[in-house]
């Protein structure tokens, strides 16, 4: 017995001899026994500015095709402009002064700086002035307008500038007044011609006298004059339509408007013509003669050459009023000395007619 308690206390002090050494060892820790622990790391991005710049914005301006260029210009006395480009080709212009005395188109080449229309009408409403021909590059629009009109065109109250593929009037269109009533084209656009008589352009006034002068039938260059007796007067327009050509014709023939809105009641123009049954001027409607009138611009109580000076007249248009209507200038046949030219009209509130015309004007009834 007394053998395995000695076995007892050696083993026991062995153990407390290991533990003061493991103590001594490891500050008395206790051991790991592989316990895992498990830490989460959360990220967060953080986003660094790039340095400040200078930005820069670029504005693009659309610059119209010059076949679909339309200048609308409402001041008096002022100019507008538009850049067009075209790839070349023949443009027709289309212009209007509206309500301002005048209007003015200068149409010049940006690459060339060729000037291709520079132009000035009175024409109150839209009207065909001329083809050009333009070449491959961009170009400068310019309207002018001239003062503003006390009372004014109502109805055409905006200066205009247009440019388009249409170089001819659209024959079924009905405009808002004549169109080019006062022919300021040079060309008889717009109206249609049967015969010979009024040649095939509108004469040039200012061209026809200064071909000629007094009696003579040719200046001293040997250029045929242009009017008859005396140079051409009282004509607000550059261009007339006349059966005198620089010489009377005896060619028959007959001058129609497009179709216009008779939307005031008078139509006023300038006329030269003697009493002549076939030398008138008529008023149609759905292609009927619905007025007829005959002038007598030669009366003794004139001053000036009857034969070479315009006439204010005037038709009454009550019967037809806001209807659509043509003029018709007639020459159904010319005696070698006789002749009609007429031109400058326009729509109107208030009649223009010089006294001693005493024309002759008949109604009819076939407007119902």
């Amino acid at each position: 017995m007394a053998m395995v308690n000695r076995s007892v206390i050696v083993y026991l002090i062995m153990i407390i001899i290991v533990i003061a050494l493991w103590g001594l060892t490891t500050g008395f820790a206790l051991p790991n026994f592989n316990l895992k622990s498990t830490t989460t790391t959360t990220t967060t991005a953080t986003t660094t500015a790039p340095p400040n710049k200078n930005t820069t914005t670029s504005t693009v301006v659309y610059v119209s095709p010059c076949q679909a260029l339309q200048i609308i210009n409402n001041s008096a006395n002022a100019s507008y402009s538009e850049e067009c480009t075209w790839t070349g080709g023949t443009l027709g212009l289309w212009v209007a002064s509206g309500s301002y005395a005048y209007e003015s188109v200068l149409i010049k080449g940006m690459a060339d700086g060729k000037v291709y229309v520079n132009q000035t009408s009175d024409y109150r409403c839209t009207s065909f002035w001329s083809n050009f021909t333009a070449t491959n590059q961009s170009y400068l629009v310019t309207l002018k307008t001239g003062p503003l009109i006390i009372g004014g065109n109502a109805n055409c109250t905006s200066a205009i500038a247009r440019l388009n593929l249409t170089t001819t009037a659209p024959k079924s269109e009905v405009y808002s007044n004549v169109y080019n009533g006062n022919f300021s084209s040079g060309t008889y656009a717009g109206w249609t011609l049967t015969g010979k008589g009024f040649g095939t352009a509108p004469l040039n006034i200012s061209a026809a006298n200064s071909a000629g002068s007094g009696n003579t039938l040719q200046n001293a260059n040997g250029i045929t004059r242009c009017y008859l007796g005396s140079p051409w007067i009282n004509y607000a327009g550059k261009y007339a339509a006349t059966t005198y050509n620089c010489g009377t014709s005896v060619s028959p023939g007959n001058l129609t408007s497009s179709l216009f809105y008779a939307k005031e009641p008078f139509l006023n123009f300038k006329i030269i013509s003697p009493q002549d049954n076939f030398l008138y001027i008529t008023i149609l409607y759905n292609n009927k003669q619905v007025i007829v009138a005959h002038y007598n611009t030669y009366n003794i109580s004139f001053t000036g050459n009857s034969s070479s000076t315009f006439r204010n007249a005037t038709i009454p248009l009550s019967t037809v009023v806001g209807l659509p209507v043509r003029i018709e200038i007639v020459a159904d046949t010319l005696n070698s000395q006789t002749y009609i030219a007429a031109g400058d009209f326009s729509l109107s509130g208030t009649p223009h007619m010089d006294k001693g015309i005493n024309p002759q004007i008949n109604f009819t009834n076939s407007t119902g």
